[in-house]
């Protein structure tokens, strides 16, 4: 079994905003590529239209719990 412990769903090419269920398709995609049973989705602390947030994360994965796990990112309150 392989599972990537380090995933993301951040646009990182923010010349266009691409819509968060393409980049949970392209995840899927390249997890099938290489072999990989599993991924943890990391968030990100800073939430844009280019970094969803957790809760956009976890809605957009609900039915992919078999496949994808996800980490959450928060910074503590002060």
């Amino acid at each position: 079994m392989i599972i990537d412990v380090h995933t993301h769903l951040n646009n990182y090419h923010e010349e266009r905003i691409r819509p968060l269920q393409e980049s949970v398709d392209l995840l899927l995609e390249t997890m099938a590529k290489y072999k990989v049973d599993y991924s943890l989705i990391l968030t990100s602390y800073k939430v844009n239209e280019h970094r969803p947030s957790i809760k956009q994360v976890v809605e957009a994965t609900k039915d992919l719990k078999k496949r994808i796990g996800n980490c959450r990112h928060q910074l503590p309150e002060l």
